[in-house]
């Protein structure tokens, strides 16, 4: 996928697919040595259109043993926050894990 295109696409294909698509996209990002490929991942993830797996990407951040990387955990909110399905899951989850998100 030409680079220019590929946030649309993986944010697509997130939106459109399901566990099997999310998952692949989380694969790729565990894979990216790139920071702006990690990113570009982490944003297509929040493009998932299920509250269930919009949670559950929210839900690692918070692991000890998380496999997302420290410095990106706060992007993962953010980017569900611009989620339109997103954006009372993010809020919740800022709410009830403040104590443990300002611990991060």
């Amino acid at each position: 996928i030409d680079t220019n295109f590929r946030s649309f696409v993986s944010c697509y294909a997130v939106s459109r697919g399901d566990w099997d698509e999310w998952n692949f996209t989380f694969t790729k990002y565990l894979e990216s040595e790139l920071s702006t490929e990690r990113l570009t991942h982490l944003q297509a993830l929040s493009c998932a259109r299920q509250p269930w797996i919009l949670n559950h990407y929210m839900e690692l951040i918070l692991s000890d043993n998380s496999s997302i990387r420290f410095h990106e955990r706060l992007n993962v909110i953010s980017n569900v926050a611009s989620n339109d399905i997103g954006r009372a899951l993010a809020w919740n989850f800022y709410k009830t894990n403040f104590k443990r998100l300002k611990e991060l």
